[in-house]
């Protein structure tokens, strides 16, 4: 009975599929955008039966997942070669995981050179004194452009000195002396008449006596 069991279990082990990958190995790189080339061994199972290669990332414990289905061909081919995605993130713990007939065997860990991680956005920072106080002195030079203007404004609406009387309209000293003298000569031949008017009446009147 116990030789039955150990049979039974032998049999059942041979009939499990295996699938041993050969590459790629430890320290092997693979790069994002670029033919990628897998290969393998079948240990025992079909010869026929198809396997899927993928490449996973993640813990030895988290595999779980595939990143990229390389191709699913039958076991008997032994190699399978794809390009890989240019999104791949660079990494060293990525993994192919080859299934065949329900078993799946993973090969050593390697590295992805590819699109680097998404950074985090830098933060704005605050603004600094000399931003400050560029910005003052920007915004006060038009108060002082609008005060200029203004008193411009101002200066101009105010009346002249060419509006006012000019000293011209004045009469002048030797204006006045020549009206003064005018005056004395008018007043002089006044006096003069008088007594020439005067003389001649006299003149007059001793003649008209002589007559009598």
């Amino acid at each position: 009975m116990k030789f039955l069991i150990a049979s039974v279990a032998a049999l059942a082990s041979l009939a499990q599929a295996r699938v041993s990958i050969t590459s790629p190995v430890a320290g092997a790189v693979l790069t994002a955008g670029q033919p990628f080339t897998v290969t393998w061994n079948v240990v025992s199972g079909s010869p026929t039966a198809p396997v899927t290669l993928a490449l996973r990332m993640g813990d030895a414990n988290n595999l779980s997942t595939p990143v990229w289905v390389i191709g699913t061909v039958p076991a008997s081919a032994g190699k399978v070669t794809g390009v890989a995605p240019r999104t791949l993130v660079s990494g060293t713990d990525y993994a192919v995981a080859a299934t065949h007939e329900q078993d799946i065997n993973y090969s050593h860990y390697f590295k992805v050179d590819g699109a680097p991680s998404s950074p985090k956005a830098p933060s704005p920072s605050p603004p600094t004194s000399s931003d400050t106080t560029t910005s003052t002195t920007s915004s006060s030079t038009p108060t002082l452009t609008t005060t200029s203007s203004s008193t411009t404004t101002t200066t101009s609406s105010k009346p002249t000195t060419s509006s006012k009387p000019t000293t011209s309209s004045k009469p002048s000293s030797s204006e006045s002396e020549e009206s003064s003298e005018s005056e004395e000569s008018s007043e002089d031949s006044d006096s003069g008449a008088s007594r020439v008017a005067a003389a001649v009446g006299i003149i007059g009147a001793a003649c008209v006596a002589a007559l009598f």
